[in-house]
């Protein structure tokens, strides 16, 4: 049983009709929100982009980022240096996008080279940025992979 609760204040909403919102994420400088927000029925495969105002919290949305219509993306999460973004999809790659820091915009790097997940789905993704392995699990089978990122980022001291 839970003992108490939290007060929560609702700062914003910043709906996008049609679309599902599968996955977030913040970079890691703060200044942005992206948030993968495809449509089932939608010809594109959008990733929002929301300037962030770091003392609020509230949102402006800033663009959209197109991404590959096969990726329809799903979980998210950024390198710490904050110049690429991993994301995983219902149609088999997991893709990592280059972002540059100036303006927030992203672009498709490709895929990761092992992926090869055939029609797992991988949905949730968890980096360990310090030795360059991305985790990616999958929904529709019981798999966690193990992928490399061919990068390492060394932890903040």
């Amino acid at each position: 049983a839970y003992k108490g609760s939290i007060g929560v204040e609702e700062i914003g909403r910043n709906p996008a009709k049609g679309y599902a919102w599968p996955d977030l994420a913040i970079s890691p400088d703060g200044q942005n929100v992206y948030v993968n927000q495809w449509g089932y029925q939608k010809k594109d495969a959008p990733m929002g982009i929301y300037k962030r105002d770091a003392e609020t919290g509230t949102l402006t949305f800033q663009a959209t980022g197109k991404l590959p219509r096969a990726l329809k993306g799903m979980g998210a999460v950024f390198e710490p240096d904050g110049t690429a973004m991993y994301c995983a999809s219902l149609n088999d790659p997991v893709m990592w996008l280059e972002r540059d820091p100036k303006t927030g915009r992203l672009r498709p790097g490709g895929r990761i080279a092992e992926t090869g997940l055939g029609r797992a789905n991988p949905r949730h993704l968890a980096l360990d940025a310090a030795n360059g392995v991305l985790y990616a699990g999958c929904g529709d089978k019981d798999i966690l992979y193990v992928l490399s990122t061919g990068r390492r980022t060394p932890a903040a001291k």
